[in-house]
């Protein structure tokens, strides 16, 4: 069975304003493109989980391959799906290790633990 690490592999601790905690996911392909930034938040409503990461359109399509004409014909495409359906579909995925997967799941458990207690105690 994994345990939970501390410091955690694939786990950053960015900035910790007690109510508020920053944290980078490191993608094990080393592109930071596939990083997730991440922020756990408490207030009266309850907590927030913020991911910021970058999504991609059908990339593996590879649009531009054979011409302009195939790049813009793709930018048409997504230009339409937004005018008849009102959203996009897109997609972003992180590749971790089984251990950093039982850490990042820990991170959200403790931190959200951790804010919802300064958050009680600012508010007692």
């Amino acid at each position: 069975m994994i345990e939970p690490q501390t410091p955690a592999e694939g786990i950053l601790l960015q900035r910790d304003f007690a109510d508020s905690k920053f944290y980078k996911i490191v993608c094990n392909c080393g592109c930071s493109d596939d990083d997730i930034s991440l922020n756990i938040d408490v207030d009266e409503s309850g907590v927030t989980i913020h991911h910021w990461v970058k999504v991609k359109t059908a990339w593996w399509e590879n649009p531009t391959k054979y011409t302009w004409l195939n790049g813009l014909l793709h930018r048409i495409k997504m230009t339409y799906r937004i005018w008849i359906s009102g959203y996009l579909e897109y997609e972003a995925y992180t590749i971790m290790t089984p251990q950093q997967t039982i850490n990042y799941a820990d991170t959200l458990k403790t931190a959200t633990n951790e804010v919802t207690e300064f958050r009680n105690k600012q508010y007692k």
